[in-house]
């Protein structure tokens, strides 16, 4: 088995969810010690288990990154831990389909704390660790950054404003050695997919719209996602700084 991330250290979010732990596990399998966190305790514990099991190292953290001093604390405990970040990974997201009056307050905001807030604000506090192991972050976006999807107005904004940060911080660091890039993927045989919360009653949904956004092909499995995202972060892409890789069966190229 590969090797691509011996002796690096990464942080991977959203890793109790089937793609976060399929990166966990890629990266911890390459070599990486891994910090894995998610605010759902029992599903992150799982996530470690197999991670140990399968021989690697992991610090599990359960944490709540919808808040900036948790996201510094989140890089600081991978520092004091690690003593080093090379690899760190945004994958943590929240999805909630809702037609435009139940779009509340709270839900955009919270929508964008996690989408956006929290990506922004763990690569700014990595970023000395990352620029001292001439690492890079990788951010999990979506094709529907790139696509007007019916009924998800704060997702399909977060994700559009992940990926424009991705280009801005990706020219902000061209001089470095430090890469900023995206994966973008589609529908995904996750539990976000298939049970993200569905907010409305009869009538208020038009199935119509729903049906132009499923897939056309099959559901990605997560690992298959996942093995997009271990070549980005590894050295072998070394190349890729301020790009994209969309994974999700075509829907954004016609």
């Amino acid at each position: 088995m590969s090797k691509d991330f011996e002796g690096k250290a990464a942080i991977v979010t959203g890793a109790g969810g089937k793609l976060g732990r399929a990166i966990a596990l890629g990266l911890a399998r390459g070599g990486a010690r891994v910090l894995v966190t998610d605010v759902r305790q029992d599903l992150l514990e799982e996530t470690a288990d197999e991670i140990r099991g399968a021989g690697g190292c992991v610090e599990a953290v359960a944490i709540d990154i919808s808040r900036k001093s948790n996201c510094v604390a989140l890089v600081e405990t991978a520092v004091d831990t690690f003593g080093q970040i090379d690899v760190v990974v945004n994958n943590a997201g929240m999805l909630v389909i809702s037609p435009l009056d139940k779009v509340t307050e709270e839900l955009w905001e919270k929508t964008f704390a996690v989408n956006v807030h929290a990506p922004f604000y763990i690569t700014q506090a990595a970023m000395p660790h990352l620029q001292e192991t001439s690492g890079n972050v990788v951010n999990i976006c979506s094709n529907g950054a790139f696509q007007g999807q019916s009924y998800m107005p704060a997702y399909g904004a977060s994700k559009a404003a992940l990926w424009n940060m991705t280009k801005t911080l990706g020219m902000e660091f061209i001089k470095s050695k430090v890469r900023i890039n995206a994966v973008a993927p589609g529908a995904i045989n996750t539990n976000m997919a298939h049970n993200s919360p569905f907010l409305g009653g009869e009538g208020e949904i038009d199935p119509a719209l729903i049906q132009r956004i499923t897939p056309l092909r099959r559901y990605s499995e997560p690992e298959e996602v996942a093995e997009v995202v271990l070549f980005v972060a590894s050295d072998k892409a070394a190349a890729v700084h301020g790009a994209c890789f969309n994974t999700d069966q075509g829907m954004t190229a016609g």
